[in-house]
């Protein structure tokens, strides 16, 4: 992938010209026809070194939801918490807006029904593996 012009997110992948870009996104939405979904996303960056982030462009940028948390579980800025437990909601609501500068031999994984995400307007050729890992969608019974 360096990119073409179109998707199935409504944004348009980088082709090295300004302006490439994905608009803000879940990437599991287009599996409702198939019997699987996708469960995690995957990039692994193939960008030569020295990617600078302010002047290149093609910062992926992810809006992390929080996870539920026992009362009293600390509450880190990346989003993780002390306890995973899910028995009682967060006390804070808010989004944490993760930016990942596209640098090569970087990878990054996330859940795909979680983790909505853009990529920021790319100035320079942006290259990267992108991909998912499946999982079968439940039967519904009676259905």
């Amino acid at each position: 992938y360096p990119g073409d012009s179109s998707n199935d997110s409504g944004g348009k992948k980088s082709d090295g010209k300004k302006s490439g870009f994905y608009q803000r996104h879940y990437d599991h939405t287009g599996d409702d026809d198939k019997p699987y979904r996708r469960k995690v996303s995957l990039l692994l960056y193939l960008n030569e070194e020295g990617w600078n982030g302010e002047m290149d462009g093609g910062i992926l940028r992810a809006y992390i939801r929080p996870k539920k948390r026992k009362k009293g579980s600390r509450v880190h800025r990346n989003g993780g918490v002390d306890d995973d437990s899910p028995s009682t909601p967060l006390t804070s609501t808010s989004t944490v807006v993760k930016d990942i500068v596209p640098e090569g031999g970087k990878l990054v994984l996330f859940d795909s029904t979680l983790v909505e995400h853009e990529v920021l307007p790319t100035y320079r050729e942006r290259w990267a593996v992108v991909g998912w890992f499946l999982i079968e969608k439940e039967s519904k019974i009676g259905a």
